[in-house]
């Protein structure tokens, strides 16, 4: 949330809630036991929104996948613009972003490496 620009006015106070969050129990360990925060804590603490969309997103057009995949992978637009076409649409392959992580930690690029480890995680997470 922090990295998302997302104003939330205290960013310790996310931090220290994310590093006690327990995903077995869904709850916070806090240094006076075990608690639950509810929705409505949501809103007191950190004033976001539990109604409604918290964000809308619009399909990319292949260009613009291409533009962000050059941008950000530092790969050549024709290697963008082959895999987005081999998909059919802004969408690519988790094995192509497996490569180009092997390939950017072969050589030492280590802040491309991230961004595509990271892509690659998301990708395994949300859709499988």
């Amino acid at each position: 949330m922090i990295a998302c620009s997302v104003d939330t006015g205290d960013r310790g106070l996310i931090s220290a809630f994310v590093e006690r969050w327990h995903k077995e129990t869904s709850s916070f360990h806090l240094p006076v036991g075990e608690v639950s925060i509810t929705l409505d804590d949501v809103v007191s603490l950190l004033h976001l929104p539990i109604e409604g969309a918290f964000h809308t997103f619009e399909a990319l057009h292949i260009n613009e996948a291409v533009l962000m995949l050059v941008e950000l992978l530092e790969v050549s637009g024709e290697e963008a613009r082959t895999e987005t076409t081999q998909c059919h649409r802004a969408y690519i392959h988790l094995s192509w972003l497996r490569d180009i992580y092997q390939r950017r930690c072969q050589v030492g690029h280590w802040t491309i490496a991230a961004r595509a480890y990271v892509l690659h995680l998301l990708g395994c997470t949300f859709f499988f």
